[in-house]
């Protein structure tokens, strides 16, 4: 299990420590890094160079000291350089190390830091951590004891855990590791040893453990033995009454500690969720609980097919008991889930809500992002297209056989793969007895008339004629689809803001842009408080926008309003420059997808957001995205 080490994690803590200190030596950053001088010398080498490619210079002078010259405000905007102002893990730690009081002072010395910066650091573990700090005359410490910050470390653990399968003796073994400032708290020789103990109880009950309860269940253990140790108390082993005692009683046996009653209830809980996850398993089914959750899950949904109900039923049963439990799940796939799956985040929004009120159990947006990977996984098998596929969909059909429809798919991915996906192939029978058209295109060797959709009438070899015919249809339904953009025609001229405040937040944007609708006659006042509602479920800012909504009741007209602001909008932990509000009711039912499809391709560019964010006018902001779709 080796250490994890980080060329870019080092080189930033040692430009955070010149930044800092302005001036250092090499035994300030042996003592900063931890690592030995002729390390160090490497690192510089690699911070000199970098540092140079913006404009600064790396200066190592004997008896001097070392230091930059330059401009160094670009370390801080520069994206290699990204970590530099946020890194201060090792003050962390520190503090979850040291069993002993520290005054302010001396910790602000030691980590070359002022008082005012590290005052404020502290009160940021507070508030973003919910680490409860103690002091007293004799200064400050962390009681690591306590169950909210051992729930912080075991959370912090699980999120840095690197995974790797290995073949050892003919099987495939998981592997973990951890970073260097993790390794700092964590005794991995515990970490390995307790990994071990897990594996055998899993392998002699034969029991199916999801991965993220494993990894909690390792940290946990592995840091309630290393804080029992210090007792050396031998406990009076009871009998095992069930795999949670057993385990605990063969870890007490093995380091001769006693672990705290809230590391053992912990330990339980997990142990209820793990039996409770063995679906087959008589002693944990309930025919009731089951049929109750899937009833719940068919009335709230509005369109799912089976795999979708049996999906979100094992994924559902032991959530309830993880947020029952409090074991916290991180999504670490959380941002790219809401950028990229708007309809399935808010099927799953819907869904949490009811839940919420027909179970009492609360989701986090972690949680909320999870539940969308399964709507986005039926979304995908129900309209067979990825939401930022802009090419022409298309089905073939062939009545003369399979290997004819191969071929002419072949055919047609060769010569149009740039412009065309072909989603699948159908005989006559089983086109006929599709109810959902919802393709842009058919390519097929029998005549067909359907409504909405365009049909090419081809041979299964394809002739020039029939090349020269697809080419003149795929340009006219391109620019068909150009007019049938369903997102450009919801932008409305009257339903656009151009703002210069300075210091807007988002409960400023979201109150001027449904005033506004409000005054056009869009949507009714009342939608301000469920868009607010909705974000504190789960914020809709993906880097430097967002895509607020709320209930479609209060929605009289679709559109989408837009409030730019160039100069930011204050967004949670996010900085955006324009808000895009949707608004859509029942009257949009049906297009959603499409509406996204078209909107996904204006979002997943940076470029053009920038782009559109510096628009003067309303006129010059629908001309930008009208040439974008060009």
């Amino acid at each position: 299990m080796a250490p994890r080490n980080s060329t870019q994690i080092i080189t930033n803590k040692i430009v955070t420590l010149i930044l800092a200190k302005k001036v250092v030596h090499y035994s300030d950053i042996e003592e900063y890094t931890g690592k030995s001088r002729n390390t160090i010398l490497k690192y510089l080498n690699i911070v000199e160079e970098r540092v140079n490619k913006l404009g600064i210079k790396l200066v190592r002078k004997r008896n001097k000291g070392i230091y930059f010259e330059g401009d160094v405000s670009q370390l801080l905007k520069n994206e290699e350089f990204g970590n530099v102002k946020k890194y201060d893990g090792d003050l962390l730690f520190y503090l979850l190390r040291r069993k002993e009081p520290i005054l302010l002072d001396d910790l602000a010395d030691k980590f070359y830091i002022g008082r005012s910066t590290l005052v404020r650091r502290l009160e940021n573990y507070r508030q973003t951590l919910g680490l409860k700090i103690q002091s007293s005359r004799k200064g400050i410490w962390i009681d690591v004891n306590s169950e909210e910050v051992k729930e912080f470390i075991v959370k912090l653990v699980v999120n840095d855990m690197q995974k790797t399968v290995v073949e050892e003796n003919g099987r495939l073994v998981l592997t973990y590791e951890l970073a260097d400032e993790i390794q700092k708290y964590i005794d991995m020789e515990i970490f390995a040893n307790v990994q071990e103990i897990i594996d055998d109880l899993i392998d002699e009950n034969n029991l199916k453990v999801r991965q993220h309860d494993l990894d909690a269940l390792i940290a946990r253990t592995t840091l309630a033995i290393q804080l029992a140790q210090d007792d050396k108390e031998v406990p009076t082993v009871a009998g095992s009454q069930n795999l949670a005692k057993q385990y605990v009683t063969q870890i007490e046996q093995q380091y001769q500690v006693r672990l705290s009653a809230n590391d053992y209830a912990y330990i339980e809980k997990v142990f209820q969720v793990i039996m409770d996850y063995q679906i087959d398993s008589p002693k944990v089914k309930n025919a009731d609980t089951d049929a109750q959750l899937e009833q719940t899950l068919r009335d709230v949904i509005d369109s799912y097919d089976e795999t979708l109900i049996k999906n979100l039923k094992l994924h559902m049963k032991p959530l309830f008991n993880k947020k029952q439990f409090q074991i916290a799940i991180d999504n670490p796939y959380k941002e790219k889930i809401k950028g990229e799956y708007p309809i399935a985040m808010d099927k799953a929004i819907r869904l949490s809500n009811e839940l919420t009120k027909q179970y009492d159990v609360q989701f986090n947006e972690d949680e909320v992002c999870y539940l969308a990977l399964h709507f986005e996984a039926y979304l995908r098998r129900k309209k067979r297209v990825e939401a930022s596929d802009d090419k022409l969909r298309a089905w073939i059909v062939c009545s003369t056989g399979y290997g004819s429809a191969v071929l002419l798919k072949e055919q047609i991915e060769d010569l149009y793969s740039s412009q065309i996906k072909v989603l699948q192939t159908f005989s006559l029978e089983e086109l006929v007895n599709t109810k959902d058209l919802n393709v842009d295109l058919i390519i097929s060797t029998v005549p067909i008339k359907a409504k909405g959709v365009t049909v090419v009438h081809v041979p299964p070899l394809l002739s020039n004629d029939n090349k020269m015919l697809l080419d003149k249809i795929i340009s006219s339904r391109k620019s068909d689809m150009y007019r049938d953009n369903v997102f450009l025609k919801l932008i409305r001229k009257n339903a656009i803001i151009i703002s210069n405040h300075e210091s807007m937040d988002q409960h400023d944007a979201l109150k001027e842009i449904v005033a506004k609708l409000a005054d056009e006659g869009y949507v009714k006042p009342e939608i301000l408080a469920s868009s607010l509602e909705r974000e504190e479920l789960s914020s809709t800012s993906i880097d430097n926008f967002a895509i607020p909504h709320g209930d479609i009741k209060n929605v009289n007209v679709p559109v989408i309003g837009v409030l730019i602001n160039k100069n930011g909008i204050t967004w949670k932990e996010n900085r955006v420059k324009i808000v895009f509000f949707i608004a859509i009711n029942e009257q949009f039912d049906g297009e959603m997808a499409k509406m996204y499809r078209y909107f996904y391709k204006i979002l997943k560019d940076p470029r053009k957001i920038d782009e559109l964010a510096y628009s003067q006018t309303a006129e010059d902001f629908i001309e930008k995205i009208q040439d974008m779709y060009k």
